[in-house]
């Protein structure tokens, strides 16, 4: 079973992307604060196939999760969920590897995690 890093704030939008990719297969964990002091140690013992993250309106805070993350898996695929109007352009520069945008229909949201488990085989 291919695993899945959900960070979500929002309550909401993580049961429903949680109960999404659990209905397809995917073992899907909530992936702590970086500041969590088992951040690291969780990337390590679960080694997930694809992180999808939240990107925040505070530029620094994404830009500091992607970091955390890479500098304990630098393989590991990374896909922003955004709802600002620049994701387009931005996603690459603040390290994700791929951006959905908010509101999105489930099937983007399969079809991105798919080609990104698939692109790090």
């Amino acid at each position: 079973m291919k695993k899945i890093f959900l960070y979500e704030p929002d309550a909401g939008i993580f049961e429903v992307i949680f109960l999404a990719l659990l209905d397809k297969g995917y073992q899907t964990l909530r992936l702590p604060d970086p500041g969590h002091s088992g951040f690291k140690r969780m990337l390590l013992r679960d080694r997930p196939e694809v992180v999808i993250a939240d990107h925040f309106l505070d530029v620094s805070n994404s830009t500091k999760l992607c970091s955390s993350i890479k500098t304990v898996l630098p393989e590991v695929a990374i896909i922003a969920t955004s709802c600002n109007h620049d994701i387009e352009e931005t996603y690459h520069q603040l390290g994700f590897d791929d951006y959905i945008r908010k509101p999105f229909d489930l099937r983007i949201l399969f079809k991105t995690v798919s080609s990104n488990i698939k692109q790090k085989v």
